[in-house]
């Protein structure tokens, strides 16, 4: 719970100092009874009757909570507080302040691990959730700082297929070799593409998920880890004769092509192009990974270990990337081991509640037409800035709300308008970084997973109630929607395997990618300003095929940039006319409105 504590001083006497109060308070109450907003007043509000006037109390609003930031006192708070600060680029954090008051989230803290370990400072994300300030932290660390326990050289041989993986290859896709991860960089200086690519190499054999390699057979796929390559996947193409008018255009069909040249059997799964544009036009870098084994997590840590290589070559220094995390291998083995455990098999209760497989289908407009990647369309909204700002303060203010519940609460009543029932089930992304046991901050691989969440609009509810019953439908998930994927693939029970798998499908995905204004971008953050780099605007191809069945109606995708919430409805133009996905988008963005303004 987020406590606030009113303060006031008796008549005549001054009113207490925020600061040192905190400090008291840090002596001796627990972190979790600490107040994290803690306002100083005149006098307390009373009815007439004498009694405390809770309803005037005044809320506690971001300025409010922000007292003076504490010194760090050791040289373990000093690291912590100046990598909290970066990761939440803000020019101070205070070793009292809570990394989520201030806009922190699952996301934002493993970039925040990912930091704390250049910094060398060894910790995890549940760590930070359980100790959400700076000196709290310290102090679970022990003062000290620590190397990694992976083991850091290179693996090969045998690797288990994780569930998503499982749920990827199970359907019959010829094309699926095309579904990718990319991105495209613009560079105003044009790099020695030797010591690009020498760069790359270390990068492929640093992190072993970029040399996977997967076979079909008769008992179905299988995948291992290839030794490291003397010469990775590197080109450099020269568009230096091509006049300015041309280059986007060039950009566009190299970068088509290369979408469509993976092999996911005799490899690469990854790709680095350098489009040199010549003299006085600077380059362009594009970074292609399979999907199967790269989210968007994990391009960004390869790219940020490919400027770090670069630029210790540059420099005449041996290359020391970043130490690894747990290893792609041993997160595949703990998954197999926890599918097979007690705990894990008993959350097959939750997931075949009868509830769950009375959920009737999503209407279409048309029904039987085709629903693959030539007829999707995509459909942009947004909040604005005001209306973000207004939704977001609901995180910081209410009690022990997340940004997923408000989007969720928000979702289940437009669907609940677009369909004429109260339950909806849709299945959410997890970044799949959280698993108890594991260090997977600066883990390469395709980690995110899906479960399915049953969602209750209510009964002529209010959007207070949808948000109260949407918080209660995401906390009854057992261990963050994991066991799902796992009783679904991986459990020893081919009976409860078949039961699992027999469960009516979600056919609304939606993620929330998170509030990037506050991630910003730790590569570009940490590029020297003689590089120039910054996002290409050039399109770079379909990152999938056209003929792949899509698996959802709709695909939602949530994130925060620019200071607005952007919202993107994916559908097919074969099952949905515009004008019904346009109406079911405004009422998504309507019901967040209501969220807002409700006090």
């Amino acid at each position: 719970r987020r406590l606030v504590a009113y303060v006031c001083a008796p008549p005549g006497r001054p009113a207490p100092e925020p600061d040192a109060l905190r400090r008291a308070l840090a002596r001796r109450l627990p972190a979790y009874m600490r107040p994290a907003h803690l306002l100083v007043l005149d006098a307390l509000p009373l009815t007439p009757g004498g009694k405390l006037d809770r309803n005037a109390l005044p809320p506690p609003g971001p300025a409010a909570r922000r007292a003076p930031p504490v010194a760090p006192r050791t040289e373990v708070e000093r690291a912590l507080a100046a990598v909290w600060a970066q990761a939440l680029g803000l020019p101070e954090v205070g070793v009292e302040d809570d990394f989520f008051e201030l806009g922190g989230d699952s996301l934002l803290s493993m970039r925040l691990v990912s930091l704390g370990a250049q910094a060398g400072l060894t910790f995890t994300p549940k760590q930070v959730f359980q100790n959400p300030t700076v000196a709290s932290l310290a102090a679970a660390l022990g003062g000290e700082r620590a190397g990694r326990g992976a083991d850091q050289g290179p693996l090969e041989g045998p690797l288990p297929l994780t569930p998503n993986q499982h749920l990827s290859f199970e359907h019959d896709d010829p094309d699926r070799h095309i579904w990718n991860v990319s991105t495209l960089l613009a560079l105003d200086a044009r790099p020695d593409p030797a010591a690009l690519a020498e760069a790359w190499r270390h990068v492929v054999s640093h992190h072993d998920a970029l040399r996977v390699r997967s076979t079909p057979g008769p008992e179905g796929w299988r995948q291992h880890i290839a030794p490291p390559d003397e010469t990775p996947a590197f080109a450099r193409v020269d568009l230096a004769p091509l006049p300015d008018a041309e280059l986007a255009a060039a950009i566009e069909a190299e970068a088509s092509a290369l979408q469509q040249s993976l092999d996911l059997t005799r490899g690469p799964l990854a790709r680095l192009t350098y489009f040199d544009l010549g003299p006085g036009r600077g380059a362009r870098l594009f970074a292609l990974v399979h999907h199967t084994v790269c989210d968007g997590l994990s391009i960004e840590i390869v790219l940020e270990d490919l400027l770090t290589a670069f630029l210790q070559l540059s420099r005449g220094e041996p290359v020391r990337l970043p130490p690894k995390t747990t290893s792609l291998r041993a997160l595949a083995e703990r998954l197999v081991e926890l599918a097979r455990s007690g705990p894990v098999r008993a959350q097959a209760a939750h997931w075949l509640a009868e509830e769950r497989r009375a959920v009737a289908p999503l209407p279409v407009d048309l029904p039987g037409g085709r629903n693959t990647g030539a007829t999707a369309r995509e459909l942009d909204t947004a909040l604005d800035a005001g209306e973000t700002r207004a939704l977001l303060a609901l995180v910081s203010t209410a009690d022990d709300v997340h940004v997923n519940d408000l989007l969720l609460a928000g979702l289940s009543g437009a669907l609940a308008a677009f369909t004429g029932r109260r339950h909806a089930l849709v299945e959410i992304e997890d970044h799949g970084r959280s698993i108890d046991g594991l260090d997977l901050s600066r883990t390469v691989g395709w980690l995110n997973y899906l479960y399915p969440v049953l969602l209750d609009a209510g009964e002529a509810a209010t959007p207070r109630e949808r948000l109260r019953l949407a918080r209660a439908a995401l906390r009854s998930v057992p261990d963050r929607g994991l066991g799902y994927g796992l009783l679904t693939y991986l459990v020893d029970d081919e009976a409860l395997r078949a039961q699992v798998r027999a469960l009516p499908r979600a056919q609304v995905l939606f993620n929330y990618r998170g509030n990037f204004d506050l991630r910003g971008s730790l590569l570009i953050d940490r590029a020297p300003a003689a590089l120039g780099l910054r996002p290409a605007a050039e399109p770079t191809g379909l990152p999938h095929s056209l003929t792949t069945v899509r698996q959802h109606l709709f695909m939602v995708n949530a994130e925060v940039f620019g200071g607005r919430l952007r919202v993107q409805w994916t559908y097919s133009r074969d099952l949905y006319r515009p004008a019904t996905v346009e109406a079911l988008a405004g009422a998504y963005l309507a019901e967040l409105r209501a969220l807002a303004a409700d006090p």
